[in-house]
């Protein structure tokens, strides 16, 4: 192919198939610009591979997950009556839930874990009497309980809205072959919203990915556990919901998720 000088010249996609993996990979593709059999450029690019679905629960996983629709906003009162004790989960994590070996369950008193994106009364109540609560904070609202030392906030006009260059975002889940940052591969991921009502003392134990301000500033939670009465809830802020189809890395911290809060 000709290149005309001091423009662009557009060669194609390259396509490959990427290999098979039991666990996430990072891998570098190298790319070089050969012109009279020299290399007058050349290039890397970091990606990441991923199992199809990573890390599965094993067959006869005991955890009943409960089930329910989704916030519905104004209707007739007659329509959205449910039963009592329900709330309100995200129906699109069913499937894979499903594939992760779960058995989903419609009450809560039925359940032993539950998967929401909105934490209400009844879901803490469930909290409180034991139960274990994955809950994907991932809107303005989706708090709309009390449970003490948890908060939720949005990260636009914040101190960690991202405005400062030497600000980043880490993670503590090992699989993920990222180095512990959270950069690029996260792009349509990163949290936009933020965990606050945890110490310093608290980031050892039961805080999994943050973010700091400046230099090592400010450190606040993005995935973090807290427990209360004798159950737990752990909350994620990073935006997984609307890419589990799409995103494998999405897929892969749902699943990494899921084995915190069963604790396998």
């Amino acid at each position: 192919v000709k290149c005309a000088s001091f423009g662009v010249t557009d060669l194609g996609a390259v396509v490959f198939e990427a290999p098979q993996v039991e666990r996430p990979a990072k891998a570098i593709l190298k790319l070089d610009l050969i012109s009279g059999g020299n290399v007058i450029a050349s290039n890397e690019q970091e990606i990441y591979v991923f199992p199809k679905i990573a890390l599965p629960v094993r067959r006869g996983a005991s955890e009943h997950l409960h089930r329910a629709r989704a916030p519905v906003g104004r209707m007739r009162a007659k329509e959205h009556e449910e039963p009592e004790g329900k709330g309100l989960f995200t129906p699109q994590f069913h499937p894979v839930l499903r594939r992760l070996g779960y058995r989903i369950v419609d009450g809560l008193s039925q359940a032993d874990l539950a998967v929401v994106s909105t934490l209400d009364d009844p879901c803490r109540e469930f909290v409180l009497q034991g139960g274990r609560v994955l809950f994907l904070a991932e809107r303005d609202n989706a708090l709309q309980t009390h449970i003490p030392g948890l908060g939720i906030t949005p990260r636009k006009d914040s101190p960690w809205s991202g405005d400062w260059a030497s600000s980043f975002g880490w993670h503590r889940f090992e699989d993920v072959p990222t180095g512990g940052v959270v950069n690029f591969a996260f792009a349509d991921l990163t949290p936009e919203h933020i965990i606050q009502g945890f110490s310093p003392r608290d980031f050892a134990l039961d805080v999994y990915a943050g973010l700091f301000v400046g230099w090592l500033h400010k450190p606040v939670a993005t995935v973090a556990r807290r427990r209360a009465g004798r159950g737990e809830v752990l909350v994620s802020t990073f935006r997984l919901s609307r890419n589990l189809d799409t995103n494998p890395l999405a897929l892969h911290l749902f699943v990494e998720l899921m084995q915190l809060i069963t604790g396998k």
